[in-house]
């Protein structure tokens, strides 16, 4: 009896099937209604939704059978979701995997097993929908098809609860962090609020309410034009008339409003954009500060003036206290600005010492900002690039023409698709070397100026990693050969490309003979070198054209491309694999007595075949070599 291995994504596997929630659960009528009719329509003992856990395979559906589990190394669907199709014993007795298997030797006493996989959305293999009789019997290509009818409802209604469990988690996800939003912004000490396009309050921050002056019961379904000033109307509408660019400050407002009171109050209104994806303006989010008071005191200062301009011959003590509270406030402003600057080196001191390097140019497209990240990146001092070219220093040669044109399309049109969003492009350093960097852009203007900015990050690592791991998921991590997912895809455009000039293909299919009393014997590490080896000796027999993988455990796969002769020349690279299995020899220090049995089927324009049908005929050939007495090759 030979235990069914685990598919190359196993762990994913594992994960899908047990995100869905399924195991363990009462049964369903509609999967109850498919085992019914697939036990009717087949005239089988039993039909079964079997779902291989990691120790196990639950039976969600069960048609003639009372248990509701079975241990996965004995079961007979563990093999079946190795593959992608129909997987089908005709008579267990005969077979090697499960003549001695428990199910077959007793109850139920399995003769006959078909069993189709059932997929995830993703492809990956959950279990299978199965039927089972206690006689041997044939298994049409009919049969098949129906049998893989009934699995697709079986798997519709795995991939439905996927979508519903996924739906569920995200809508989950989604009321979390609105709820954290809105209670971080309530909890803030600084007035915000919510405005539509059309300035009506969408919602505001307890803050807010007390600088307003209003509850948010009363501005419920409100606009600014209701408790605005009747002299702020026209300065409002003219406002929210004007387009917007979203990410960036709409404007900032002095605007007098009347409270729950019909007291006038005045506030500063610092308006930002809110855009959704790439429609117009949509909303508008902005931060209140109460200037009631500075409003008072300059009004106060004006009659102040007006009076001292009509007094100023008799009440020159007064004159005097009043230039006293003006030079207190220009003291406070002279302290406003001090801070502002105190700011402003602080913004640039946190921008030197940024991880991510930080360039900025003038609308000469000359650099004017460059901190230590930029020049750790790019090999460049900032004394050395500062008022260069920025093409000149950075960008690669063959990008420089389109740079300076997207520059000057967006000086002289201040249009740009790649402002605020994060893009991949390819930088270069110093030294000429090229490597992949992710931008941010943004800009600034002041009065009769404008500023590029960029953040850029050294992706190159990153990169690296995602090759990395395209490789590692197309690929098997002991011998580095192309594993069972990527076989499949050479197989198919192998099969695809077989005809041309009336030439073909050839799938040789092939089991290291004995392997399991190796495994038994010596143990898997020491097995794992012998398959190791083993794969060194295919790829030593066949060409670089052609390709080798491993599909699971000691079952290899060779793909022989472009043949003249198909048959002879896949006979001939057959029986070089087959003389050099024999002459592996020691493996550190055993000597070893190996052979393989190898099946082969050919596609050519004589006898044109699918990929499925390759693999199925060679998979049955190897079979029918072992069972005529391994260490040999058979030709579907």
């Amino acid at each position: 009896m030979y235990p069914p291995g685990c598919p190359s994504n196993e762990e994913v596997r594992l994960s899908k099937l047990i995100d869905l929630g399924i195991l363990d659960t009462p049964a369903d009528d509609e999967l109850d209604r498919v085992t019914r009719l697939a036990r009717k329509i087949f005239d089988v003992d039993t039909a079964l939704v079997s779902l291989i856990d990691e120790k196990r395979q639950w039976f969600k559906s069960a048609a003639g059978l009372d248990t509701k589990q079975t241990p996965r190394d004995i079961s007979f669907c563990g093999h079946a979701i190795l593959g992608d199709t129909t997987f089908v014993v005709n008579d267990t007795s005969k077979d090697d995997r499960f003549f001695d298997n428990p199910l077959v030797t007793g109850k139920p006493f399995i003769r006959f097993y078909a069993g189709h996989p059932l997929q995830s959305i993703e492809g990956y293999n959950l279990g299978t929908l199965c039927i089972l009789d206690s006689t041997p019997r044939e298994f049409s290509q009919e049969e098949a098809e129906r049998l893989v009818d009934l699995a697709k409802i079986v798997e519709k209604y795995l991939q439905t609860l996927e979508v519903s469990r996924s739906s569920q988690r995200i809508e989950n996800l989604l009321q979390n962090t609105n709820s954290l939003l809105e209670r971080t912004i309530h909890s803030l000490g600084v007035g915000m609020i919510w405005l539509s396009r059309d300035a009506t309050v969408v919602q505001m921050n307890h803050v807010a309410c007390e600088i307003l002056g209003y509850s948010p019961f009363d501005l419920r379904n409100k606009s600014f034009y209701d408790i605005a000033h009747d002299e702020e109307q026209e300065k409002l509408r003219d406002f929210f008339s004007n387009p917007f660019i979203a990410g960036t400050a709409a404007c900032t407002q002095e605007i007098r409003l009347h409270d729950h009171e019909n007291s006038s109050r005045w506030i500063q209104l610092n308006l930002s954009v809110l855009q959704e994806g790439g429609m117009a303006t949509r909303y508008f989010i902005g931060i209140l500060t109460d200037i009631s008071d500075r409003k008072r005191i300059e009004k106060d200062l004006e009659k102040l003036r007006l009076s001292l301009e009509q007094r100023v011959a008799a009440r020159t003590q007064k004159l005097k206290q009043s230039i006293a509270i003006l030079n207190q406030e220009i003291e406070r402003r002279h302290r406003s600005e001090k801070n502002l600057e105190q700011e402003k080196a602080h913004f640039v001191a946190t921008l030197e010492n940024a991880n991510d390097a930080f360039v900025e140019i003038d609308s000469r497209g000359r650099i004017q900002g460059w901190n230590r990240a930029a020049e750790k990146m790019f090999g460049w001092s900032k004394n050395e690039v500062l008022d260069q070219d920025l093409a000149e220093i950075i960008i690669p040669s063959e990008a420089r023409t389109k740079h300076h044109a997207g520059f000057s399309r967006f000086v002289s049109t201040g249009k740009s698709e790649m402002m605020g969003k994060r893009i991949e492009m390819t930088a270069q350093k110093k030294s000429g070397e090229s490597f992949p960097v992710e931008m941010t852009l943004g800009f600034a203007k002041t009065h009769s100026s404008l500023f590029v900015n960029a953040f850029l990050r050294d992706i190159s690592e990153r990169k690296k990693l995602q090759i990395k791991l395209e490789k590692e998921a197309l690929h098997d991590a002991l011998t580095g050969l192309p594993n069972r997912r990527y076989f499949m895809r050479l197989l198919k455009e192998s099969s695809n490309s077989a005809y041309e000039d009336g030439r073909g293909i050839a799938l040789l299919f092939l089991d290291l003979d004995g392997f399991k009393n190796i495994n038994d014997t010596y143990g898997h590490e020491f097995g794992d070198k012998v398959l190791s080896t083993f794969a060194k000796t295919l790829q030593s027999c066949v060409r670089n054209s052609d390709h080798v993988c491993r599909l699971a455990g000691d079952e290899f796969t060779v793909i022989l491309n472009n043949l003249k002769n198909p048959l002879l020349d896949a006979q001939s690279v057959a029986q070089k694999i087959i003389a050099r299995t024999k002459a592996m020899g020691a493996i550190e220090g055993t000597e070893l007595s190996c052979s393989t049995s190898v099946g082969i089927a050919i596609s050519d324009s004589r006898r044109p075949r699918s990929d499925k049908e390759l693999l199925k005929l060679a998979d049955e050939t190897m079979y029918k070599a072992k069972s005529a007495g391994k260490d040999r090759l058979y030709i579907a």
